[in-house]
């Protein structure tokens, strides 16, 4: 006697299944899913706290290296903010591109910063040997 082999299931019977999950369940504009994105606000804002603390304490001056610990969660998290956009209530289609040209600004703004606090701090406000 042979076997028979299950047909594979239809592309209608795989969506019935699917179709089990709740309505905006796994959607980009699910509760959810901004509750995930403003943790990873967090999860930023807290990470560049600490590379700045561990750059800051062992490479720059006490009191310049504190400035850039301040600065860090204010950055980070803005940054996280303007590229995530957690407090939207659904994801657009179509972004404009005066948004786009607007949230790169953000991005090359804060990478100057970064880039001008590590340049300052590793030429002028570097931590000398004997402290």
């Amino acid at each position: 006697m042979a076997m028979r082999l299950k047909p594979w299931p239809s592309a209608a019977s795989r969506a019935r299944n699917s179709s089990a999950l709740p309505a905006g369940a796994g959607s980009s504009g699910s509760p959810e899913q901004r509750k995930v994105e403003w943790l990873e606000v967090f999860l930023v804002s807290f990470y560049a706290t600490e590379l700045a603390n561990l750059i800051a304490d062992s490479h720059f001056d006490h009191g310049y290296g504190r400035w850039g610990v301040l600065a860090a969660p204010l950055l980070g998290g803005g940054v996280a903010m303007v590229g995530l956009r957690p407090w939207r209530v659904h994801h657009e289609g179509h972004e404009t591109w005066w948004s786009i040209l607007a949230r790169l600004s953000v991005f090359a703004a804060a990478a100057v910063a970064v880039a001008l606090w590590l340049w300052f701090g590793f030429t002028v406000y570097r931590l000398q040997a004997g402290h």
